[in-house]
């Protein structure tokens, strides 16, 4: 049995949303709980390459630091360096799933059924918008995407 025939003729799943962005009106899509689980898949198991990538800088960046102020605890390891207890590998992971996110979110933008959902790259999205307009457009997407119990109600 179809959802559909429980609900009757008139029932439509909602598709999307509007939302405001800087005076901008934003139409975004509602992916179903299936496109959902799929996003979420995507975002927790980032590609290799990203992965590689923010390591990489993050290595770099504390090896910069590392070299004016000593006094951290370190320890390295064959494929990791661990700094006062933290490892550099699991903190670009959560770098990379904040990225899959960010691109994930900004892709639901516009989105027709039967396009890729990951069709626009961080690069693409980094072009067009500084960090701190990412951030606030995906905090505006999220929002439409899952609504609170006070958004849901006001509707």
């Amino acid at each position: 049995m179809r959802l559909q025939d429980k609900f009757g003729s008139s029932f439509q799943r909602q598709k999307y949303a509007d939302i405001d962005s800087a005076g901008h009106a934003l139409k975004v899509y509602l992916p179903t709980r299936k496109e959902m689980l799929e996003l979420e898949g995507k975002i927790k198991n980032p590609p290799d390459a990203l992965l590689e990538q923010e390591y990489t800088k993050l290595v770099d960046t504390f090896e910069k630091l590392y070299k004016i102020n000593k006094t951290v605890e370190v320890e390295r390891k064959d494929d990791d360096i661990v700094v006062e207890g933290r490892s550099l590998k699991e903190a670009s992971r959560f770098k990379a799933q904040e990225i899959m996110r960010e691109i994930a979110l900004i892709n639901l933008v516009g989105f027709e059924e039967g396009q890729e959902l990951f069709a626009l790259s961080y690069e693409d999205i980094s072009e067009a918008f500084s960090p701190a307009q990412i951030k606030h457009l995906t905090e505006l997407i999220e929002k439409a995407v899952n609504p609170d119990y006070k958004e849901v109600e006001k509707n």
